[in-house]
């Protein structure tokens, strides 16, 4: 029973930080609205995670760069 909740810790571990990974690649893909998507999914599924907070803050930057200053906020 141990080995199984300790995978199961490592697998959600795993999930949880590809959201970061997915809304950054969709931001190098020039996909903001992508990366938009899929953190109201994930935040759907999850809630509010740290990784949802993280993965927003790269948004933000991203929309910064873009000058797209209402988005940024």
């Amino acid at each position: 029973m141990h080995r199984l909740l300790t995978c199961l810790i490592l697998v959600a571990g795993m999930t949880q930080a590809g959201i970061v990974r997915d809304v950054r690649a969709a931001i190098a893909r020039n996909g903001l609205a992508e990366g938009e998507r899929l953190v109201t999914e994930y935040q759907r599924l999850n809630g509010l995670t740290p990784e949802i907070l993280v993965a927003l803050s790269w948004l933000g930057r991203a929309a910064l760069v873009a000058r797209d200053f209402t988005r940024a906020e």
